[in-house]
This record gives C-alpha cells, sequence and structure tokens, in this order.
C-alpha cells in the first residue's frame, strides 16, 4: 500500500490550528506508520475524493499555488 506521509513536508504541521479537520489529516500523515486514504476514510468518516482534495488543497497552500488556476 502506498503511505502518504512523504507527500506532505513538516512544515505544514507547525502551520496548522490544533484540533482542525486537516490538523488531524496531517498528524495522521506524520505519523511513523503514515496512513493509507483508507485509514483516513474510516476515521474521518469521509470519501477518499474528499481527502485527495483535501491533501491537495494543504499542499497547493503550502506550495503557495492556491488559487492560481
Amino acid at each position: 500500500m502506498t503511505v502518504l506521509r512523504d507527500a506532505m513536508p513538516d512544515a505544514i504541521a507547525a502551520s496548522q490550528r490544533p484540533g482542525t479537520k486537516q490538523a488531524q489529516h496531517v498528524a495522521m500523515l506524520e505519523a511513523p506508520e503514515g496512513a493509507t486514504i483508507a485509514k483516513i476514510a474510516e476515521s474521518m468518516e469521509w470519501q477518499a475524493h474528499s481527502i485527495r482534495g483535501a491533501i491537495f488543497r494543504i499542499a497547493e497552500k503550502e506550495a503557495g499555488t492556491a488559487g492560481d488556476l
């Protein structure tokens, strides 16, 4: 299975407000065992496409490209 934790830079976690769903995603991805989309979907009760979108938005925000369509 593909582990997503390597897709997220450590700097993102420092910029998150604690307790938000976004912060929960980042924490799961940065866990030593990482997280799969299925694992996040089960714990957050979200569908896979919503999780992929959230991960994309987090990465886009960190890269400074949010809204550059």
